[in-house]
């Protein structure tokens, strides 16, 4: 019986030994490191950097806009220069510009006669482009460079409403904002 005991020891031994170490131990591992990438993320700089004025082609300050008025039959240009460093697509969008005066009648009878167009514009179209979209406020821009976005004013001649006659109108500020777009789908690598 002692060598029935002993011969059942061993086996349930045996038994705990290699059936408790068939999911642990059972296989063979090897370890190999793949080599380390550096991923760089795309520039995307947008900065507003000064202004400009005119009024029937010339350059006045702000000051000078004030004292000399608008009138039927004038045309102010403010010009807000950007730079711009992007290297995937993005897209400009110019708030739309609000007039606020004491007279609230007299800034909506100003802004309903006036004809307003407002534009980006590259320095070099050979290294920035904007391009319209259905969104008269809205542009595709590609590349990067320095430019500005222009708001014509046009307060046409024969206009008779004097409803905005003798105010001081405010417009804007109008918020510019540059926003990423996403690449389009670029084809899968070759094996090779």
């Amino acid at each position: 019986m002692n060598k029935v005991i002993k011969g059942t020891i061993a086996v349930a031994a045996g038994v705990a030994l290699f059936g408790g170490g068939i999911g642990s131990l059972a296989y063979w591992q090897s370890t190999q490191e793949v080599g380390t990438t550096y991923i760089g993320t795309a520039p995307f700089s947008f900065i507003a950097n000064g202004e400009q004025r005119f009024i029937n082609g010339e350059q006045v300050t702000q000051t000078e806009l004030l004292a000399r008025g608008f009138a039927p039959g004038d045309e102010i240009v403010i010009s807000q220069f950007i730079d711009l460093f992007v290297t995937t697509p993005a897209q400009l969008t110019i708030a739309p510009l609000e007039f606020n005066s004491n007279s609230p009648a007299a800034a909506e009878a100003l802004e309903a006669a006036l004809d307003i167009t407002v534009e980006p514009v590259s320095n070099d179209t050979t290294y920035m482009q904007f391009t319209p979209t259905a969104d008269p406020l809205v542009y595709t821009v590609n590349g990067s460079y320095t430019g500005r976005v222009n708001i014509t004013l046009v307060w046409p001649e024969n206009s008779t409403d004097q409803t905005a006659a003798n105010q001081i109108i405010q417009f804007g500020p109008s918020d510019l904002t540059l926003t990423q777009l996403p690449r389009t789908s670029a084809p899968e690598p070759e094996d090779g």
